[in-house]
């Protein structure tokens, strides 16, 4: 196992190193920093964002969004997932809602809440509606996917709600609960960050994005991009993490009632 993490380690670090020389190659052909800069002036770009003031409360107010958003979408979408995939009304009344949600392009949510909502709140709002259907439509094909049979089981020995719930149906939605957990959180610092830009409020990574673009800052829009992928890269491994874990306690619990 240690072998195998280290082997795909490696891979991981030959196509990291691609991405890098490819970058540089084409900052190379341009020639022009405006255009496209190289790693190594994005890198010390990052160095003076960091260090500039009010960074860590840019960074916070986006965290702040994206936490309120995806705990709103996590919750509401556990609970209507659960009504959606136990009960088959309530899945056909759901799929229309599931449907239209999944298909509204982000830019006519985010158009309508800055109309609806002030600029702070508007992010928090397009991150739950964009991220909102792919909790609920994952925990519903996790609750449809619980073996019938089982269920059955658990009425005729009239196994406790309790156990029925910690034995069963929990394990058999955990990797479900797991990859919507991945889906949204990912979901939503994409969305939060994108809606303040349009949005501009007055903190946020969004807003100093659109401020280099419009004082052609393009090794600092660089920089707080290469920060907004070391974030997704420290999640992804982080959840990566908890999905393994996430299959390995289902194989161990789902026969224990």
């Amino acid at each position: 196992m240690r072998r195998s993490t280290l082997t795909s380690s490696a891979y991981a670090a030959v196509g990291v190193a691609a991405l890098v020389a490819i970058w540089q190659a084409g900052s190379m052909l341009t020639g022009n920093s405006l255009l496209l800069p190289s790693p190594a002036e994005a890198l010390k770009a990052l160095g003076t964002v960091v260090r500039t003031r009010g960074f860590f409360s840019d960074l916070w107010a986006s965290a702040l969004r994206v936490l309120k958003g995806f705990s709103l979408s996590y919750a509401l979408g556990l609970a209507f997932g659960a009504a959606s995939g136990s009960v088959r009304p309530v899945r056909y009344m759901l799929s229309p809602l599931f449907a239209a949600l999944r298909t509204v392009p982000f830019i006519s949510l985010s158009v309508l809440a800055i109309i609806w909502f002030p600029s702070g709140t508007v992010p928090v709002f397009v991150a739950f509606l964009m991220a909102f259907p792919i909790v609920a439509s994952d925990v519903s094909e996790g609750m449809a996917s619980v073996d019938p049979l089982l269920v059955e089981l658990t009425k005729v020995y009239k196994v406790p709600w309790h156990k029925a719930v910690t034995g069963l149906y929990l394990p058999s939605l955990m990797p479900h609960l797991v990859s919507a957990f991945s889906q949204a959180l990912g979901m939503s610092w994409k969305i939060v960050v994108s809606a303040e830009v349009l949005s501009m409020p007055s903190k946020g990574i969004g807003g100093r994005m659109d401020s280099a673009r419009s004082f052609l800052e393009t090794p600092e829009l660089f920089a707080w991009t290469l920060l907004l992928v070391a974030l997704g890269f420290t999640a992804d491994a982080a959840l990566g993490a908890l999905r393994a874990r996430a299959f390995r306690w289902r194989e161990g619990r789902l026969w224990r009632m």
